[in-house]
């Protein structure tokens, strides 16, 4: 099998496996739904949250607010905007304000990134 050929079959594995799960792929047409409200943990640090409130919940575009929880540090509040499976959320940390883009790529899965930093959140049921 090709090297291109074996890269597209892993790749329609994934996604099967994502559609399999019961979660919703993020496509190219992005008119993706988001719901926010949440607690969101990051996979990497089972001591790292994201709560999440927002009233536009399921809409295309709207605001969000909410805290950044981390070990033996303060809560963090954050805020931000979405549109689709788009977002930019500005946490003011004891350090200073911090921005981050950030894309869903499943419906249950936010990947966050600012120069230096990223992590990926999961909704937590």
């Amino acid at each position: 099998m090709s090297g291109t050929t074996w890269q597209r079959a892993v790749a329609g594995i994934a996604a099967a496996g994502l559609l399999a799960c019961g979660g919703e792929k993020i496509t190219e047409a992005d008119d993706f739904l988001p719901t926010l409200s949440n607690q969101w943990k990051d996979v990497a640090d089972d001591l790292h949250f994201l709560q999440l409130n927002s009233t536009d919940d399921n809409e295309p575009a709207g605001a969000f607010e909410g805290t950044e929880s981390r070990s033996g540090i303060n809560d963090a509040p954050l805020a931000g905007t979405f549109t689709n499976s788009t977002l930019s959320m500005t946490i003011t940390r004891q350090g200073g304000a911090v921005t981050f883009a950030g894309k869903f790529t499943h419906q249950d899965t936010l990947r966050l990134t600012r120069q230096g930093e990223s992590f990926t959140v999961a909704r937590q049921f």
